[in-house]
């Protein structure tokens, strides 16, 4: 298992786990290739080692990703998935910690409802800071949550 920076040669293998993880409302090819002219995102991969004939034949499969915008001051999660049999495995969390590394303010919005999701942004030192009314197709709201990195000293 390993975590590396996105970019538009992992178009493909993203645009499969976004129909995966959000069936109905996934982002399409077009838009995903569009994310990585300006923006970048973090996968996990797992290595599958499968045996064929006596061979070994070693696969990389991407279980996890979160897409994010940058700029000098903050960055901002736009995406954010893990496949369905992978979730609660501490994906989301390496995920989020590699993000980190990168020591800027945190942004992202989360369905009100979604609340696996909020408790691993608290987990990991997030804080709502405020909401969107009526943001999501079904009229959910949005929260807004922001994390403040350690500065060293």
């Amino acid at each position: 298992m390993f975590t590396k920076k996105l970019d538009s040669n992992d178009s493909n293998l993203l645009f499969h786990l976004e129909k995966i993880c959000f069936i109905d409302s996934y982002w399409s090819l077009e838009q995903i290739k569009s994310h990585f002219l300006i923006n970048s995102g973090i996968g996990y991969f797992e290595q599958n080692n499968n045996n064929f004939l006596k061979s070994t034949i070693t696969e990389v499969e991407l279980k996890g990703y979160l897409l994010y915008l940058e700029n000098n001051f903050e960055l901002e999660i736009l995406r954010f998935g893990v496949i369905p049999e992978k979730r609660r495995t501490g994906i989301a969390h390496l995920l989020l910690e590699e993000l980190k590394k990168i020591e800027k303010e945190i942004f992202l919005e989360v369905n009100e409802l979604n609340l696996p999701a909020i408790q691993l942004y608290k987990k990991n030192g997030f804080q709502i800071i405020g909401n969107r009314k009526n943001y999501y197709k079904e009229k959910e709201d949005a929260l807004i949550l922001k994390y403040i990195p350690f500065k060293k000293k």
